[in-house]
């Protein structure tokens, strides 16, 4: 493991979180773990040496296994965070593909969670600037940047992806907003329904703001 990046088994992630007296785990994250029931002393003797072996948990004076100060920040958002944001991103292609990534807030720490290969999570230490920068990638740079024109009627049927941002404060408020991209343009759904349409620089900005926790 480096400082800012580890890949690790939902079994592994849980197993981590148990060292740290978690908080809270996200369920979506551990769902895959088998029922080990009676094996359950077994699944975490069997875990916990792989996390040694990996660099995450080293053993102590006392032969007590405890972790590593950089996996303690590095996953320390994941546990304990006040905030947390989701972005899933629907293309609608032969397959259709849905590629999800979720961030952890905690103070001035922000730690990214994303599926990979396997069912493997890999976790990652990024900067608030790398987060924008990601979403500037993921969505804005392909998009028209001229004036929208009023001869091009939205369909549904033509929408290319769907964008769903979610921003929860922990026991305090959700929001989620949904968007939609049809021709290199970017839409949504007013508080009345309407569909709208958003310049490209509007939406980087109320996305942004959703995923790092503004609003």
């Amino acid at each position: 493991m480096s400082e800012r990046i580890a890949r690790v088994s939902p079994g592994e992630l849980y197993i981590v979180g148990r060292i740290l007296n978690a908080k809270y785990i996200d369920y979506t994250y551990v769902a895959a773990i088998k029922d080990v029931g009676a094996d359950f002393d077994l699944f975490e003797n069997e875990t916990t040496d792989r996390l040694v072996a990996m660099g995450l948990l080293e053993g102590d004076f006392s032969g007590r296994v405890v972790p590593k100060d950089e996996t303690v920040s590095l996953f320390t958002p994941v546990f304990f965070g006040t905030i947390e944001t989701t972005l899933d991103i629907c293309t609608i292609a032969d397959p259709t593909r849905i590629d999800t990534y979720k961030f952890h807030f905690f103070d001035d720490q922000i730690t990214k969670v994303t599926g990979i290969d396997g069912g493997i999570l890999q976790i990652e230490n990024v900067g608030k600037e790398s987060l924008v920068d990601m979403i500037d990638t993921l969505l804005v740079q392909k998009l028209k940047r001229n004036e929208p024109t009023d001869d091009e009627e939205f369909s549904k049927e033509r929408v290319s992806r769907f964008i769903v941002a979610k921003s929860n404060h922990i026991s305090k408020s959700t929001l989620v907003a949904t968007f939609m991209e049809m021709n290199g343009r970017m839409y949504k759904e007013d508080e009345t329904g309407k569909v709208v349409r958003l310049k490209a620089d509007e939406f980087k900005e109320e996305i942004a703001q959703i995923m790092t926790g503004v609003k």
